[in-house]
């Protein structure tokens, strides 16, 4: 509403404070798409940037740093006013299909294919969002005629680039053949209601690698005496893995190990009557010797924990920040400690809650904490008022 408001206000000659003057509302509900041939690797691609009427220049930037399409983007101005994009359902889902394109590009085929009839791949209601006349004129203006100057391109990737791990993301641990990822599970023995010592089932559960079906293999108390003999025997002998019958392959020590604890864990808290039920997993049968298989990415699980998520906060958070943001409201001078100190608390807030957690901004007294904090705050809420 403040949107249409603000525009009305305009065209009537109303004068606005500098807050109202500097607060924008943006709701586009069609998308204008600049199109462009760009070079990569000496083939021509078609590079796409969608973009709408008032859209400051932080929006593409700031549409490519996100997973996802949000339905409320906060930019900045260029005059240090707020920009707020409210991006309707429809032109949201548009947006989707473009950033589903590798680096909002087309080539060979299906470059041809998008300069032809962009909504095929768009989806229907794009014809709503981005008009077929404007986006044939834009097409006409880039110089891109249909269909024949996208030629088919030669192949952009190489045995190297794909051995290259610095391309994947951190939760891609290397390329070869994938093993099986075991993990233990408990359950009620029967049709038994409750959790007691000698009323349970334990078991390793099996996910072959390349498979969305669990295989369950029995863990009896026997198995687990003898699981820890076979153990302090690979350990003593300086074994690396253990053959353990009823697995396709053989376990790492370090992955028999938290098996083991992981185990014991759970029968001691069911003795000590603190065991909180989980949804048992379907049994099936004992799965066959599985058999070669091509190099595949080897991905890193999150069973035990989130060690590839936990790498990634890190990694973004120890980002070097930027420059310090300062509200127009700050009538101070900010050291340059402060400022840095102002720029790392608006770093962590740029990722939270995803990433960042809190923070803790500590140094001795007397040198601008409060005045920190408080920038900080102004800044934040002249950015957000809702």
């Amino acid at each position: 509403e403040w949107g249409r408001i603000r525009a009305l206000a305009r065209q009537a000659g109303a004068r606005l404070d500098n807050f109202l003057e500097k607060t924008v509302v943006l709701t586009p509900e069609t998308l204008q798409l600049r199109l462009q041939r760009v070079e990569v690797a000496g083939t021509a691609v078609v590079e796409v940037e969608p973009t709408f009427a008032g859209a400051p220049d932080t929006w593409l930037p700031t549409l490519d740093r996100g997973r996802a399409v949000l339905a409320r983007y906060d930019l900045n101005a260029a005059d240090g006013g707020i920009v707020h994009v409210v991006v309707e359902p429809a032109v949201r889902r548009v947006l989707e299909q473009i950033k589903r394109m590798p680096q909002r590009r087309a080539v060979g085929e299906r470059a041809k294919a998008f300069l032809h009839n962009p909504y095929a791949l768009l989806g229907e209601e794009a014809a709503t969002v981005i008009p077929p006349e404007e986006f044939e004129a834009t097409r006409l203006k880039a110089g891109l005629a249909f269909p024949d100057d996208v030629p088919t391109p030669r192949p952009l990737i190489t045995a190297e680039s794909v051995y290259d791990l610095s391309g994947y993301a951190p939760r891609v641990e290397g390329i070869g053949a994938a093993t099986p990822v075991y993990s233990p599970y408990i359950m009620r023995a029967g049709e038994k209601n409750r959790w007691l010592p000698d009323e349970v089932e334990v078991g390793i559960a099996i996910q072959l690698a390349g498979s969305d079906q669990t295989h369950l293999l029995p863990f009896t108390k026997a198995n687990q005496q003898t699981f820890a003999k076979a153990i302090a025997q690979a350990e003593a002998s300086g074994q690396t893995e253990l053959q353990w019958p009823g697995l396709p392959t053989p376990i790492s020590l370090a992955e028999a190990k938290t098996l083991k604890a992981d185990v014991d864990l759970a029968l001691k808290e069911i003795e000590a009557g603190g065991w909180n039920e989980g949804v048992p997993k379907k049994i099936t049968d004992k799965p066959d010797q599985p058999k070669g298989r091509a190099p595949t990415l080897l991905i890193s699980h999150n069973i035990e924990i989130l060690g590839y998520t936990e790498e990634q906060r890190r990694a973004t958070l120890a980002a070097v920040p930027g420059e310090a943001e300062l509200p127009a409201s700050l009538k101070e001078e900010l050291l340059d400690h402060q400022k840095t100190g102002v720029a790392w608390l608006q770093h962590l807030w740029r990722h939270s809650p995803g990433y960042a957690r809190g923070g803790l901004l500590a140094d001795d007294m007397g040198l601008g904490k409060t005045l920190q904090l408080l920038t900080f705050l102004a800044r934040a809420f002249a950015d957000t008022p809702d």
